[in-house]
């Protein structure tokens, strides 16, 4: 696998080597099943200032959702995944809280792309290898679409 590099020097909260205009806060619900991407994601989404909550299949996410759905404010989902693909999570979930944000995140696929991604009523849909700054423009946008009272 390989992560893109960014060579450019920037500080954000408390010594963060993000930008702040990259900075959020909620929680994200974050499932992919390669651990070697979840531990990446972790990290940079708690650097960009979210509570991460991480899971490495769709029914185990699923299923921490039906039993806390408030707890959550966004899902990011790998779309390839075996058990159950990120478009039907996303589906289980936006039944359970219409309105849900969902950003999916692909390598590739047969079955998905950005245009059905968007009918289905996805907030974004980022292809791996997905930038840091791709991801934190999409989970803002995702975010500020779910809560019209944030200024900002």
């Amino acid at each position: 696998i390989y992560f893109p590099c960014s060579f450019v020097p920037v500080v954000g909260q408390q010594g963060s080597s993000v930008p702040p205009s990259y900075c959020g806060q909620g929680t994200v619900m974050f499932v992919d099943d390669e651990v070697s991407i979840i531990n990446w994601a972790k990290d940079m989404l708690e650097e960009l200032g979210y509570v991460v909550v991480v899971f490495t299949n769709g029914p185990e996410a699923l299923q921490a959702f039906q039993q806390e759905p408030d707890r959550f404010d966004v899902l990011v989902t790998d779309q390839t995944m075996p058990g159950m693909t990120g478009d039907l999570l996303a589906r289980q979930i936006m039944s359970i809280r219409p309105g849900f944000p969902v950003i999916l995140c692909s390598g590739f696929s047969y079955t998905m792309n950005e245009e059905k991604a968007l009918v289905m009523g996805l907030r974004a849909y980022l292809t791996k290898p997905v930038l840091m700054s791709d991801m934190a423009q999409a989970l803002q946008a995702a975010l500020d679409r779910s809560f019209p009272h944030k200024t900002s």
